[in-house]
């Protein structure tokens, strides 16, 4: 995982089909629309990021 300067090797993160399932009924409706945002929230590995559409 690399953004900007910052990076993550060799780390393991763990989250439910439950999340990535509803990020993705996000992530399609905002595809359809063009417009929008969507958002991961873990709490337990502390990963969070989101997407705007406009």
């Amino acid at each position: 995982m690399k953004s900007g300067n910052y990076f993550v090797k060799d780390a393991e993160l763990w989250f439910s089909t439950g999340q990535v399932y509803t990020f993705f009924i996000q992530l399609q409706k905002c595809f359809k629309e063009l417009n929008g945002s969507v958002n991961f929230v873990d709490p337990a590995s502390n990963l969070e990021f989101g997407m705007h559409f406009n």
